[in-house]
């Protein structure tokens, strides 16, 4: 069926893909016909900053960094759909006004798949970019946001492995959100050579969430989260997934190994934050989960009393039995200041990690995220990303 409904319709796509590359060179050639052709910044290794939150609040900037190639615009959109540019701004373009006139076939052109697909592989694939094409189009068809095209921006194209991560959004609060936003169009070059998109429909890479979310608190807060060049770290290492191709991606941090069980062993007096972390477990083990939630951050704190005032006690004995006979020895301390990342093994050789930070409120130092993740929580717990290739590395057995 779908072979058939592939060759009805072939010559179809054919005119209408012959009818939008003329709308789209009648649109380059007349909607901004005057407008200057800034090409952007070169191209450059830059290190972007982490945001992680505290206490599912507001982001903070982080000494957790992404490095990778990037290439700075700052255009607003109309213009940029006007400009003249490489290949990989090209295909961007040709992407974009496919999407804002909603014309399947021509997203088809521009999305990338495998010649190996099967027909159900080849249907959901049509099905799929269907759907993301529909969720996109509200970003960049003037007919939807109005005069809010005009205020849309592009921000940054991320060179990534073999492909690229275009940022683009409002700067200020607009129909589309109460407040500034970055949305990702993520690319892959296919075997031939061609620069295509490549949408997901469930969640981004990891890696991508971090490069828009460092993004995005920048265009909300001008001041802060700016890249850097040139910095050094402790540890600089290559993503997997990125490293056999032209733009390898790097994670850049710095930290201490350890190897110290916290209920065995004492910390040495100039550690401070293994020494807080310290008297935390000891505070649980010797004290109350109430005086341990103490030691949290406000809203971890309330959020810890509340689910104590509400749970089964015997659950609750058996939870913080738990926390202390499982096991506790440090492995490794992430300095991504102002939070510090405690990995740990426990007895059964699973390895986790507790969140610190400085309190915004007073400056100390104090456990927070009582059982939240965000996309640094999900980067840091991911096997294949971190975990194996990373941490493993750094620890002893």
């Amino acid at each position: 069926m779908l072979c058939e409904y592939n060759r009805e319709n072939c010559n179809t796509r054919k005119q209408i893909c012959n009818k939008i590359s003329y709308l789209a060179i009648w649109f380059l050639a007349s909607y901004f016909i005057d407008a200057p052709k800034a090409m952007g910044q070169e191209i450059q290794f830059k290190s972007f900053p982490v945001p992680i939150r505290i206490d599912f609040g507001d982001c903070v900037e982080s000494s957790l960094y992404i490095k990778c190639k990037s290439k700075s615009y700052k255009l607003p959109f109309p213009e940029f759909l006007s400009g003249k540019y490489g290949a990989r701004e090209t295909a961007f373009q040709q992407l974009t006004l496919a999407i804002r006139m909603k014309n399947l076939p021509a997203c088809l052109q521009v999305a990338f798949r495998e010649h190996s697909w099967s027909e159900e592989e080849i249907r959901q694939h049509e099905e799929n970019i269907g759907k993301m094409m529909n969720r996109f189009s509200k970003f960049i068809d003037p007919t939807i946001v109005g005069q809010n095209f005009e205020r849309l921006r592009l921000t940054n194209q991320f060179y990534v492995g073999n492909g690229g991560i275009f940022i683009c959004g409002m700067d200020s609060p607009s129909l589309m959100s109460p407040r500034p936003f970055r949305i990702a169009y993520t690319f892959e070059t296919n075997s031939e050579g061609k620069f295509l998109w490549k949408p997901v429909s469930g969640r981004p890479s990891e890696l991508t969430i971090l490069l828009r979310e460092s993004v995005e608190r920048r265009i909300i807060s001008p001041e802060r989260f700016l890249p850097k060049d040139n910095i050094t770290f402790n540890y600089e290492f290559p993503v997997p997934g990125t490293t056999e191709s032209p733009h390898p991606v790097y994670l850049q941090f710095n930290g201490k190994p350890y190897n110290l069980d916290v209920f065995d062993e004492q910390a040495g007096p100039n550690d401070k934050v293994l020494n807080f972390y310290q008297m935390a477990y000891h505070t649980l083990r010797d004290d109350s989960p109430e005086a341990f939630a103490m030691l949290y951050t406000e809203k971890s704190r309330h959020k810890y009393l509340d689910w104590l005032s509400k749970s089964d006690p015997n659950y609750l004995e058996s939870y913080h039995k738990d926390k202390i006979t499982a096991g506790r020895k440090v492995v490794f301390i992430m300095n991504a200041d102002p939070f510090y990342f405690v990995f740990y093994k426990k007895n059964n050789g699973v390895i986790q990690f507790d969140d610190i930070v400085h309190d915004p409120i007073d400056g100390k130092l104090r456990l927070t995220n009582f059982y939240y993740n965000d996309y640094v929580h999900h980067y840091l717990k991911d096997k294949k990303l971190f975990l194996d290739p990373v941490l493993k590395s750094l620890i002893s057995d």
